[in-house]
């Protein structure tokens, strides 16, 4: 489906009163996070007038930006100097939230790095320009990832969070989105790069901007407060939440505000998933010496896609699916979260303050869950990120382990709990259902009579379809998991311990046996060439998170 108007009706009177009035509930729920992460700020506390969320989300980000821009001029200088060569300059541009102008209190500052091809990704980008970051007091939290689908490198500055991509471009001033850019002197990394900047313009093309801006802002705060904000985890990430709204603008292109931000949830409440949303045909383009050796997102010919279960496709070549990290278990808690909005707005009863008091009370896993998968990641100081960021990227695997597990529900919370400077906590809450008691057993004798089963010997915990049936109180299990390094400071020790370690800490009635996922999932983890002599992962199930902090 793409580019379908459901509907041409207009605006209904009352819309502009309304919309009025949902923007301004809406910016009392942003400002209110404001005041409570930064009431320590000398802005708050010398009751400066000044305009909040302007100056919070948009002014403090902008002047970090302008910093990084300032560090990429002075790498760049550098390398000229270093290589001996006159080249272009480089450009930084901004993708996502902030180039859309939908900033939150969590949104990163993702850009894409242009540079000639004098410039080199390995050495240049991944190597002289962390370096530089590394040397600079502002910067924390380097994160390289060369070897990712899209390499990256993430860092903070002055605690605002950057993710920044690479590519070589003969023009770095003047691609916009045309479709000459696909030269096959092109590697991917550069190509997806440059083609997020080409989707972000697309998107805006083909929406009316100013409202699509507006329910995409709202929308994202939404599925922030639900816990739903979060590609790497299975949920969804930015760029697919604003090819929902884009759809939905595009499906009722002559609707207000405030009735787009109801139609957003009815649409997509009843979307008949694998059904995918495209907002352009997909076309392969006719331009000469272009590459079209490229993965484009096709279900009828390739099967991999054909295997998506909630398939949002980037509008331009070559287009794919942005949510392709969504499992079975993370789209039944999206439709959830869909569905739950929709029963609030379509309340007649409530009033709009109070739907919209109930449509933003944030997530608390507590209501749902009583025992919790908790994964406590330790490292050095100067590592914890990194270490954290190999644990955050593998967590996949865990995910569909456990969701293969016979009635066993969870849900993992899409927040990094830091609970000092070398540690950092993951929690995925569970509930197992009890399966119903099988029929009792009989056996025939030789006569044709039936008689009862002999009973079988119990051993001390029994399992059953991924459950240890516990009937002995407490119990604690400890596995030590030798797995190798091969980063630099494995110079004297050839192993990270890695504690695998269930313990409970009170008497449950049945506990859940997963240790093979468990199992599984380190041995994914063991993979990863970034690891270090000092890491450490301690995963439990416990009752209760009362140590954890935001």
């Amino acid at each position: 489906m793409h580019r379908k108007v459901l509907s041409y009706e207009g605006p209904q009177r009352g819309d502009l009163e309304e919309t009025k009035k949902l923007l301004s509930l809406v910016s009392k729920i942003e400002e209110q996070e404001i005041i409570e992460r930064y009431k320590d700020e000398p802005e708050l506390k010398e009751d400066q007038d000044i305009n909040i969320l302007q100056y919070f989300l948009f002014t403090k980000r902008k002047n970090a930006l302008n910093e990084v821009v300032l560090l990429v001029q002075e790498w760049q200088r550098t390398v000229k100097i270093e290589k001996n060569f006159e080249a272009r300059d480089c450009q930084l541009y901004t993708i996502g939230s902030y180039a859309l102008g939908v900033l939150d209190i969590d949104s990163d500052i993702d850009c894409v790095l242009v540079a000639p091809e004098e410039f080199s990704r390995d050495t240049d980008f991944f190597t002289n320009f962390v370096k530089l970051l590394q040397e600079n007091e502002s910067v924390s939290d380097i994160l390289p990832l060369p070897d990712t689908y899209v390499p990256i490198v993430k860092f903070k500055y002055n605690s605002f969070s950057f993710d920044i991509q690479f590519a070589n471009y003969e023009d770095c001033a003047d691609f916009g989105i045309f479709q000459h850019f696909l030269s096959k002197d092109l590697d991917r990394g550069s190509l997806l790069a440059i083609n997020s900047i080409r989707n972000l313009e697309a998107i805006k093309n083909l929406v009316c901007y100013p409202k699509f801006q507006n329910v995409l802002r709202m929308v994202k705060l939404w599925a922030r407060k639900r816990g739903i904000y979060s590609n790497i985890y299975g949920y969804l990430g930015g760029i697919s939440w604003a090819i929902l709204v884009a759809q939905t603008c595009i499906s009722f292109p002559n609707f207000e505000i405030n009735r787009l931000f109801h139609m957003f949830f009815n649409l997509f409440d009843v979307w008949k998933w694998p059904e995918p949303v495209i907002l352009t045909s997909i076309d392969i383009p006719e331009v000469e010496d272009i590459n079209l050796d490229l993965n484009v997102w096709n279900p009828n010919l390739n099967y991999d896609d054909a295997e998506h279960i909630m398939p949002i496709i980037t509008p331009y070549y070559p287009q794919f699916n942005t949510s392709v990290k969504v499992i079975p278990a993370t789209l039944s808690i999206i439709k959830k979260e869909f569905h739950r909005a929709c029963g609030f707005l379509k309340s007649k009863e409530e009033s709009l303050d109070t739907k919209i008091s109930q449509l933003y009370e944030p997530y608390d896993i507590t209501d749902d869950f009583s025992l919790f998968l908790r994964l406590d990641m330790i490292s050095s100081k100067e590592d914890i990120h990194r270490w954290s960021g190999i644990i955050q990227n593998k967590l996949r695997v865990l995910l569909l382990s456990l969701q293969n597990i016979k009635n066993l529900s969870f849900r993992l919370i899409p927040q990094v709990y830091r609970t000092d400077d070398t540690s950092e906590t993951l929690v995925i809450g569970m509930k197992y259902k009890k399966p119903k008691d099988k029929p009792e057993l009989k056996e025939s004798t030789d006569n044709g009579n039936v008689q009862d089963a002999p009973p079988v010997e119990e051993s001390k915990h029994q399992t059953q379809n991924g459950v240890l049936a516990q009937k002995t109180g407490n119990f604690k299990l400890d596995l030590s998991v030798p797995i190798l390094g091969s980063g630099e400071k494995n110079l004297k020790e050839d192993s990270i311990p890695l504690s695998v370690e269930f313990d409970h800490k009170c008497t449950l009635s049945e506990t859940l046996d997963i240790k093979e996922e468990v199992k599984s999932f380190i041995e994914c983890v063991q993979g990863h060439r970034s690891l270090l002599c000092g890491d450490t992962i301690k995963i439990k199930l416990v009752k209760d998170l009362d140590d954890l902090a935001a």
